[in-house]
This record gives C-alpha cells, sequence and structure tokens, in this order.
C-alpha cells in the first residue's frame, strides 16, 4: 500500500503534465497588456502555441511502455514540462514585446499622416492666398489701363479744342487783316481821286490862268506855288500818318504773334508737366512690383503694415541710398522692406527725362500685397 501511495499511475502522471501544460497555455491565452491606446488601435496580434492533448496523451503512453520505471521518468517528465512552460512563457514575452513595438510604429505612422495633413492644407491655404493676390493685380491693372485710356482721350479732347482755338484766332486775324487792307486801299483810292480832283482844278485854273492878263499872271503863279506847297505839305502829313499808322499796325501784328508764341509755350509746358506726372505714376506701380519679387516676408507681418521710404536714385537707376521716414512700427519689417528696394537695383526709369530729374530722390510708400 505505501508503494502504490508514492509511484503514481501512468495515467495520473499523464493527467498531471496535461493539466501543467492546459494551464500555462489558458494564462497566456487570458493575459494580455492593456494598453493606454486601446481604444485608438486595433489590438496587437498574439501568437499562440496550441498543444494537441491526445498526441500528447499518446506520446506519454507510448514512453510509459518504452519505459518500465515510473518513478524515473516521471521527474523528467515534469522537467521537460516545465522547461517547455518556461519557452512557452518566453515565447508569449517576445509576441507582447513585438505586440508593444507595432503599437509604437502605428503611433508614429499616425502622427506623421496628421503632419502631413497639416501641411498640405497650408499649402493649400497660401496656393489660394496667392491666386487671390493675383487676381486683385489683374483687377487692379485694368483699372489703370482704363483710367490711363481716359487720360489719353481727355488729353486729345483738349488739343482739339487748343486746335479749334489757334484756328479762330488765326481767321478772326486774317479777317482783322483783310479788313485793314481794304480800309488801307479805299483811303488811298480816295487820296488818288482827291489828287485826280486837285489836278484838274489846277489845269483848269492854268487854262484860265492863261486866258488873263499879265497882271493875274504873278498872282495865279503865286497863288499855284502856295497850293503846290500846301499840297506837298498834305501829301507829307498823309505820309507821316501812314507810316505812323503802319508802325502801329507792325507792332499790334508783333504783339499778336508774341502772345500766340506765349500760349504756345504754355500749352507746351502743360503738356510737358501731364507727361511728366503720368510717367512718374507709371513708375511707381512697377517700383512697387519690381521691389514686392524681392522682398521677404519677415514672420509675423501683417497685411496692413506700411512704410515709407526715401529713395534716392543715379541717373543710370541705381539705388544710391535708401532711408525709413515713417516707420511702419515694426523695425523688422521696415528693414526688410529696405533691403528689398537695395536688391532690386537698377530700378527701370521711364524715358521721360523730367519725370527722371524729379525721381532722383523721392518717397515710396511700401507695404504687402496689394494693400496700398
Amino acid at each position: 500500500m505505501e508503494s502504490l501511495r508514492r509511484t503514481p499511475s501512468p495515467f495520473s502522471l499523464a493527467l498531471l503534465v496535461h493539466g501543467i501544460l492546459l494551464g500555462i497555455v489558458m494564462v497566456s491565452f487570458s493575459w494580455t497588456p492593456r494598453s493606454k491606446l486601446a481604444n485608438t488601435y486595433p489590438p496587437a496580434i498574439v501568437q499562440a502555441i496550441i498543444i494537441d492533448k491526445e498526441s500528447l496523451l499518446a506520446k506519454l503512453d507510448q514512453q510509459q511502455k518504452v519505459i518500465p520505471d515510473p518513478q524515473k521518468t516521471i521527474p523528467s517528465k515534469l522537467k521537460v514540462a516545465e522547461q517547455q512552460a518556461i519557452e512557452l512563457q518566453h515565447q508569449q514575452q517576445e509576441v507582447i514585446k513585438k505586440a508593444q513595438q507595432e503599437v509604437k510604429r502605428q503611433q508614429e505612422l499616425e502622427q506623421k499622416k496628421r503632419q502631413e495633413q497639416i501641411r498640405l492644407k497650408q499649402i493649400e491655404a497660401e496656393k489660394k492666398a496667392k491666386e487671390e493676390a493675383q487676381y486683385k493685380a489683374e483687377v487692379e491693372k485694368k483699372r489703370k489701363q482704363a483710367e490711363e485710356q481716359k487720360k489719353q482721350q481727355d488729353q486729345a479732347r483738349l488739343k482739339q479744342i487748343e486746335a479749334e482755338k489757334k484756328a479762330k484766332e488765326e481767321a478772326q486775324h486774317k479777317v482783322e487783316v483783310e479788313k485793314k487792307r481794304k480800309q488801307a486801299e479805299e483811303q488811298k483810292k480816295q487820296q488818288d481821286q482827291a489828287q485826280l480832283k486837285q489836278i484838274e482844278a489846277e489845269k483848269k485854273a492854268k487854262e484860265e490862268a492863261q486866258h488873263k492878263a499879265e497882271i493875274e499872271k504873278k498872282q495865279a503863279e503865286a497863288k499855284r506855288r502856295l497850293e503846290e506847297e500846301k499840297r506837298q505839305a498834305e501829301a507829307t502829313k498823309r505820309k507821316e500818318e501812314d507810316r505812323k499808322k503802319a508802325e502801329i499796325d507792325r507792332r499790334k501784328a508783333e504783339e499778336d504773334a508774341r502772345r500766340q508764341q506765349e500760349l504756345q509755350a504754355s500749352i507746351d509746358a502743360e503738356q510737358k508737366a501731364t507727361q511728366t506726372k503720368i510717367a512718374i505714376e507709371h513708375f511707381i506701380p512697377q517700383l512697387q512690383a519690381r521691389v514686392q519679387r524681392y522682398w521677404i516676408r519677415p514672420p509675423g507681418t501683417q497685411d496692413n503694415m506700411v512704410t515709407v521710404l526715401q529713395v534716392e536714385l543715379l541717373r543710370t537707376g541705381e539705388v544710391r541710398n535708401v532711408k525709413i521716414v515713417e516707420s511702419s512700427g515694426d523695425l523688422t519689417f521696415d528693414r526688410s522692406a529696405q533691403a528689398a528696394v537695395y536688391k532690386a537695383s537698377p530700378l527701370p526709369l521711364p524715358a521721360d527725362a523730367a519725370a527722371v530729374a524729379k525721381l532722383q530722390s523721392f518717397n515710396f510708400k511700401f507695404c504687402p500685397g496689394s494693400s496700398c
């Protein structure tokens, strides 16, 4: 009885090993580490070793038939079972470690995905802002073209009015000249007629005098001399009056010509000033666009920021000096605008020489985009 109590039967030994192994397997399947991100990511795949109960029992029965002494085989079976359990536990720990690594990798991939989405949204926003800025620039360009066309039309209309005025004044001047010429011809005709009448009268008087007595001849001769002197005096007087009148007409014509030249010079000066103003107005948008290309936006710059710079140029368009005369309140923004003007040198100067002279030193208002 005592020997039977010490030595377990092969069947009980098989059941014992089976229970130990089954318990280990159950523990390995039931124990799963809980992760803080269990609700965010799918559970990791756990690898497990499945033990076939029937094959295990068959192997144990076969070993019992081969080995007649169960007291020697049971400890070795238990040791094998323990080693298998330990190895199974190591495999389970390795699987858990791989699962944790997979969870970490999934987290990193999710983080990279969110960062990529943020970057794509930022790129889309920048693209949209650029398209809006281009649209505003096109609208502003069309508005300026319309204003330029209207200015040209106004200038053409002004030139037409001046030409009509000049033509009218010339026509009036010709009428006045023609009127004076006719008056002079009429006056000369009257003088000639008076002279003819006088000659006829003298001739008649002479003929009558020839029929008079010698006594009256002296009186007639004296009278003729007096009349001749009177006629010469009148002719001299008329000639002097004609000379004075011609001098007055000449001075008046010279005065009219001088006034006409002064009027034309004033018109030319106004047109030149208008051309210079238009050239400068065209230069400022070109300067704004060129400086914008070389401007680097500092961090934190707002679109409503404005700075006024005093720009000094050479006649070649080279930038000689740039000063900040009105700050935007942000020195970094002011310095970036100042640097952009230097980088944009040389500037495309207008063809008008007067405009170039005025642009030797001028104030330039700079602001981001098209908010000026």
